[in-house]
This record gives structure tokens, C-alpha cells and sequence, in this order.
């Protein structure tokens, strides 16, 4: 509940229809502000132009790429499962009595604004990290010294923009218990760890079996996409754009500033102010020179792969991006609907045109 916010990159955001990852699951306030929002269509889809008139395209069958076999070695399963069990680690209770920066802490706290307990502020036997900054800034600080079985009053204030409007830019108290001093244990792998961990009864051998074949489908996913860049960056090179079509970098540009001012307006913010505290200080002309030669790249590659699909009549059809639009909208536990206001449906369809697109020259490619 008092994580501090984690941030991503801006372009994360700005781009964020190129690689719907950087989406994240939506809470009610946020799913009702995005159904609020129009699905009105972009400034850079109302320019018409012939491709063809722009690009000028260079090779881009039987690209010669790397040869390259999936394959899971003990090393790689043995790693995985190592990586598994340091992510779950288990706190044991020390004699220790003090507390001192770095000791993982289990603690019982109540939080109160003007003295009343407020939502989702109280919590028993929580585990917490010296230093982690998990917790509200000053909060983690102010119990280094406490002994094991005080309790202690703790005075922090939340930040003006922190998400619950009720608490933001508000002084509380937490008063907390110190129950023991811990420490992290990396835990073995058990029957009762993998049930734990995937809440299936299996043995160990089927556990590494499932966990092997998950790792062997993440390689053959992992040099497709590398198969796919590397096909990518060669046609790129053999191919080139004359000009952008009269207009079309601008309105691109002002598609990805209206999208970041209204997440910044959704937070009640401008949008130099949204940017320079949630991007560590990044100014408004770093954010628009950021966009401009992130815009470039992007109409390069935009450009020439609308000219391949022109050539080969691989435009997506309706059906295959319906079949498309709702996997994706599955994937991220939301509606169709949602989803597209989210992105956007024409830059969601940009999206799905590159993945056919770059696919049909990556089957095309020849492995040497």
C-alpha cells in the first residue's frame, strides 16, 4: 500500500501502443478515467499519401541471419530455479534486539489521519526491509534504534501526488510494534515450496520438467524476436525513406503529447509538472526532443514497413485483428474496449500491421 511509486521510462509511455507490455493491470479509479476518455481518431491518420512517392526499398527477402537453436542446459534450469527461490525468501526470526539499517523487521502498525485509522493502513506481521524504501519516506528511518517489542509513533507526511487523494500531501501517525529482528533465509526446494509457488501439488521432477519446458518456449521466443531484429535493422539499411509525408512527423508528435499531457491531466497535473516529478526532473525540452527523435525512428521503420506490406498484400485484415485485439485485451485482464481507448485503436492496429509484417520478411530470411 505505501510503496513508493515505480516509474518507467517516459518513452515507455509516450510509445506505449508499440509494446502493450508497459501497460499494466487497470484499479477501478483508473479503468473509470480511461472509459472516460474518446477513441477519437489520430491527427496522423487523417494524412493521405502515397507510399510509394517516400520509400525507396532495398532488399528484404532472403536476408542471411544467424542459425540459432533453443535449447534448456542444466545450468540454465539450475539458475531459474535459484533465481525462483531467492525471490521468496524467508524471514527468520534473531535474538537481535536493535534495530539498525539493512535488518528486515516484522512489524504491526495502525496508520491514523486526525487520529482515526484510516483504509488500508493497518497491517499484523509485516515484513519490512530497513532501507528498502518500501514504506512512505521518513517511515523506514525513524525505526532504526527502536527495540524489539516497543512501540513507537511515527510521524510521516504523503506526498502530493500520492494516488489516494484522502491521504495526499497529509501528516499521519503510524504507531508500530516492533515483534522481532529477522533475517533472510533462502528457502530449499520443497514439495511445499512448489505448491506455494504455483498451487499445484507436484513432485520436484515434474516441477523442473514444467519449469524447463516454460524456459525452452522462452528461447524459442527470444530468437524469434532477435531473428526478427536482426532482419529488421538490415532491410532498414538496404532500404531507405526520401522524406516523411507534408505533415505527418508533426501530427505523430502531437498524438504522443496529447496522450502524456492527458495522463498528466488525469492526475491532476500539468504537464511540465507531471514530467519533472515523475521523470527525475526531466524538462519539458528534454521531453520534446526525447519524442522528436523517437517519432524519426519510428516513421522510418513505419514508413518502409508500410511499402513491404503494400508490395506483398499483407495489410491486416478485420478478422485477424479482432482475433489480435482480444488476446491482448485478455492478456491484460481487461475488455476490448478499455483497451483500445487505453492505446488507441489506430495505433494498436500500427502495432499489429509490424508484428505481420516483420514476421512474413522473418520467415522469408535464410539462416546461414
Amino acid at each position: 500500500m505505501f510503496k513508493k511509486k515505480l516509474l518507467m521510462g517516459v518513452l515507455c509511455i509516450t510509445m506505449a501502443a508499440v509494446a502493450f507490455g508497459c501497460g499494466s493491470k487497470k484499479n477501478k479509479d483508473e479503468k473509470s478515467q480511461t472509459e472516460d476518455q474518446t477513441s477519437d481518431e489520430s491527427a496522423a491518420s487523417k494524412i493521405k499519401y502515397n507510399v510509394d512517392d517516400y520509400v525507396k526499398l532495398g532488399d528484404y527477402k532472403g536476408i542471411e541471419v544467424a542459425k540459432e537453436e533453443a535449447k534448456v542446459t542444466d545450468e540454465d534450469l539450475n539458475t531459474a530455479i535459484k533465481n525462483i527461490l531467492q525471490s521468496y525468501p524467508e524471514t527468520v526470526k534473531t535474538d537481535k534486539q536493535v534495530v539498525e539499517k539493512d535488518d528486515t523487521v516484522n512489524i504491526d502498525y495502525e496508520g491514523l489521519l486526525d487520529g482515526k485509522a484510516f483504509d488500508n493502513g493497518t497491517q499484523k506481521g509485516a515484513n519490512l526491509k530497513i532501507g528498502s524504501g518500501t514504506f512512505i519516506e521518513g517511515f523506514e528511518e525513524q525505526l532504526i534504534g527502536a527495540k524489539v517489542g516497543e512501540d513507537k509513533s511515527i510521524k510521516v507526511t504523503f506526498p502530493k501526488e500520492y494516488g489516494n487523494k484522502d491521504l495526499a500531501g497529509k501528516e499521519v501517525v503510524f504507531n508500530v510494534k516492533i515483534n522481532y529482528i529477522g533475517e533472510e533465509k533462502i528457502p530449499e526446494l520443497t514439495k511445499e515450496f512448489i505448491k506455494t509457488y504455483t498451487n499445484k501439488d507436484m513432485t520436484i521432477d515434474e516441477f523442473k520438467e514444467q519449469l524447463k519446458s516454460e524456459l525452452l518456449e522462452q528461447k524459442k521466443t527470444t530468437i524469434q524476436t532477435n531473428r526478427i531484429d536482426a532482419v529488421k535493422t538490415k532491410v532498414l539499411e538496404n532500404s531507405k525513406v526520401k522524406e516523411f509525408p507534408k505533415g505527418l512527423l508533426e501530427a505523430k508528435i502531437s498524438d504522443i503529447k496529447k496522450q502524456v499531457t492527458e495522463q498528466a491531466k488525469s492526475q491532476g497535473m500539468e504537464l511540465e509538472k507531471f514530467l519533472t516529478q515523475n521523470y527525475a526532473g526531466l524538462t519539458l525540452e528534454d521531453f520534446n526532443k526525447q519524442v522528436k527523435t523517437s517519432v524519426e525512428d519510428r516513421l522510418n521503420l513505419l514508413l518502409i514497413t508500410e511499402a513491404i506490406t503494400k508490395k506483398e498484400g499483407l495489410e491486416l485484415t478485420d478478422k485477424e485483428y479482432k482475433e489480435q485485439v482480444e488476446k491482448y485485451a485478455n492478456q491484460m485482464q481487461s475488455t476490448v474496449d478499455v483497451f483500445e481507448k487505453q492505446y488507441g485503436k489506430d495505433s494498436i492496429k500500427e502495432e499489429f500491421q509490424l508484428q505481420k509484417t516483420w514476421n512474413f520478411v522473418s520467415e522469408k530470411a535464410v539462416e546461414k
